[in-house]
């Protein structure tokens, strides 16, 4: 242990364990490669920023998120969308009129 209160420990099973009070900085001079078996967690009680030169690219069998979205930019789906159980491709509207009529809230 460092006399910060800083640790980095090598454990007889293979583990690593890091523990700091202060800023954790790495530099990578070419790629980061990460492969978990397990479960990967991230608990940040402050903001969480990330900026990516390239795309992203995730695949899940589901993503789940709790909380609002903003979205700067065009968001494109392949299937559907659906917001408030109503089908952004297969939604029908009440009371149209043949014409340059205005059609009312979906149904």
């Amino acid at each position: 242990m460092h006399k910060s209160g800083s640790l980095f420990k090598f454990h007889n099973d293979g583990s690593v364990e890091l523990v700091t009070n202060q800023d954790l900085n790495a530099t990578v001079g070419r790629h980061a490669n990460i492969n978990v078996t397990g479960n990967v967690v991230a608990n940040v009680s402050g903001n969480l920023n990330a900026t990516v030169g390239g795309n992203i690219t995730s695949s899940a069998a589901s993503w789940n998120h709790t909380g609002n979205i903003t979205v700067t930019g065009t968001v494109t789906a392949s299937t559907d969308v659906v917001g408030g159980g109503k089908s952004l491709k297969s939604h029908v509207h009440a009371g149209v009129t043949p014409g340059g009529s205005v059609t009312g809230s979906p149904v």
